[in-house]
């Protein structure tokens, strides 16, 4: 009971109603519907404290916001884990680490405080004349609250994050972007350009770093590598995403014995290491382990030498696709399931030159929705047939680009 009491009481803390009549002692002008031109803008602050995936997608936002105001000082929060993705004038002036504290639906009092003191610390004297929320789904971080807390005069925001979950965050925003219909992140970013009334190129786009180039030519020396390097994407945030370690290791021997010029890196975090070490002894070709060894920018230095990315749906999916690999998606989000999952495709699917999502068959009535299973389910009937059938595609697609 009392476990029941305490995390309402957190909840309240991040509530609209509560912050939006608070704020109000100290921003009153934020009730109004200010008209203001972006593109005359002195200071800028991009809110995507989210995953590394959903940063990556948002590089060709990022990048035509640079573009187009050049004399904002442009900030972006992110979490610790993404700053190197964006770590570059083509996107910000600076970098604001989002803390982890501040994220879920039911902050701790010490942490509401903090957030709301930090927001008012950061801006109060320093002045902010935009926040921007580029976001499709939930506030989970509660990015809303501190746009509200910073003290901007224009606060822009999808309908679609503000309604999300019944968290109710339209009380913080004044430039509502309405969602007609769910579709990809990358589209949620246009209409918030188009919005603005900036030009409307989202295509992500990374920026490699010189130092991660020339430690992955040091280390691999690449050669003709696109048309015979493929990598695995082993890793995944949730156990239910991951496709099953046996099925990773037959298509290593499917690929062996039917490619052998292939060279297949393992690719995913510290804690995959004992997966690949498995995919890689039973393999019988040439496997090469990754996992934990190089940074994000160090693995998309990697992956634009590679000719196919195969994998769950993680972060290093985007990162293929933004460096120009062709990609093979293993989802566990069924066929015809619910487009507004978190999980579907249809959302947050590959942005590449070419690419393919494969998708199960639900295997229970109660997955047509969306596979909510803890552990790998729907996504264990993506078969290995299905996987390599997919991959020579792939290959197909490089042959003719390079033929052109």
């Amino acid at each position: 009971m009392f476990n029941r009491i305490q995390q309402k009481m957190n909840r309240s803390l991040t509530s609209t109603g509560l912050n939006r009549a608070a704020g109000l002692l100290f921003f009153s002008s934020r009730t109004k519907n200010n008209a203001a031109d972006i593109t005359r803008a002195k200071s800028i602050l991009v809110l995507k404290p989210d995953g590394i995936g959903d940063v990556i997608l948002s590089t060709g936002f990022l990048r035509s916001l640079r573009r187009q105001c050049p004399q904002a000082r442009i900030t972006i929060a992110v979490r610790e884990l993404s700053q190197e993705l964006v770590a570059y004038p083509c996107f910000c002036d600076e970098i604001m680490i989002w803390k982890e504290a501040w994220c879920g639906i039911t902050l701790k009092p010490k942490s509401a405080v903090d957030l709301v003191n930090s927001a008012r610390t950061k801006w109060k004297s320093k002045g902010l004349d935009w926040v921007l929320i580029p976001r499709s789904g939930w506030d989970h971080a509660n990015a809303a609250m501190y746009a509200w807390w910073s003290g901007a005069p224009n606060v822009c925001a999808h309908e679609f994050f503000c309604n999300d979950r019944g968290l109710n965050r339209r009380g913080f925003v004044n430039h509502l972007i309405p969602t007609p219909a769910m579709t990809h992140e990358t589209e949620f970013h246009r209409r918030m350009l188009q919005f603005l009334k900036l030009d409307s190129e989202v295509r992500p786009q990374l920026e490699i770093s010189a130092p991660a180039g020339q430690k992955i030519a040091r280390l691999f020396s690449p050669g003709p590598a696109r048309s015979n390097w493929l990598a695995f994407g082993i890793g995944a945030s949730h156990g239910s995403k991951r496709w099953p370690t046996e099925n990773f290791r037959l298509l290593a021997q499917t690929l062996n014995r039917e490619r052998p010029e292939l060279t297949i890196f393992l690719i995913g975090g510290a804690d995959d290491r004992e997966i690949a070490r498995s995919i890689g002894s039973g393999s019988g070709g040439a496997t090469v382990d990754v996992t934990g060894q190089l940074s994000l920018l160090e693995t998309a230095a990697l992956l634009k030498l590679c000719g196919v990315y195969v994998g769950n749906d993680s972060g290093p999916i985007h990162l293929a696709g933004a460096v120009g690999c062709t990609v093979v998606e293993i989802s566990k989000h069924p066929l015809a399931g619910n487009s507004v999952h978190e999980c579907s495709p249809v959302r947050f699917g590959p942005v590449a030159a070419w690419s393919c999502v494969l998708q199960p068959e639900p295997l229970r009535p109660e997955c047509r929705e969306g596979c909510n299973e803890p552990a790998a389910h729907c996504i264990t009937s993506v078969t290995v047939a299905q996987v390599t059938n997919a991959i020579s595609q792939a290959f197909d697609f490089i042959g003719q680009e390079t033929l052109n």
